[in-house]
């Protein structure tokens, strides 16, 4: 079986589009957040991945985090401890 996954780079309407199409499969196995939000805010850039799992945008076993932290500043260092691991 193929696994789905996504790195969800800040929010808005790139966010919600992403999200919902995967309510078609029944959710993403995992899911990366990387946005400066809060779920105080009120927004679909604030949602938290519990929220997505409610909705069947996640599956409920599916892994998943939420990193708060400009995603410019993160996903760099991300990718080269990904990479880093790989090569050892």
């Amino acid at each position: 079986e193929q696994k789905v996954g996504a790195i969800l780079l800040g929010g808005g309407i790139a966010k919600h589009y992403l999200l919902s199409a995967n309510v078609f499969r029944d959710g993403l196995d995992y899911a990366v957040y990387i946005n400066t939000s809060e779920e105080f805010d009120a927004s679909d850039s604030g949602g938290n991945p519990q929220e997505a799992i409610t909705w069947a945008k996640i599956k409920v076993n599916g892994r998943h985090v939420k990193v708060h932290c400009e995603a410019t500043l993160i996903l760099p260092l991300l990718v080269a401890a990904t990479f880093g691991k790989m090569r050892r």
